[in-house]
């Protein structure tokens, strides 16, 4: 489990995997993803593969997005 925090909110994420802590320059998504609001960019990783970014503000309930509206109805 991954606990994050934003502002006073802490939410507690289930990973199947932590895979370590990695420097990374992140993308930002195209504008036919501009509306997923869940992920602030992409990242391509050492082999290769490409991985989300998930935006934990946003995720926590910063942003007022889904994700937000989410942890609201759960909590």
């Amino acid at each position: 489990m991954i606990i994050v925090a934003a502002g006073e909110a802490r939410v507690g994420l289930v990973a199947d995997q932590i895979i370590g802590n990695h420097q990374t320059v992140i993308k930002s998504l195209s504008k036919l993803h501009a509306d997923v609001a869940t992920f602030s960019g992409a990242t391509i990783l050492g082999d290769g593969t490409a991985a989300l970014i998930i935006d934990v503000g946003r995720l926590v309930g910063g942003g007022g997005g889904e994700g937000a509206r989410a942890y609201q109805e759960v909590a």
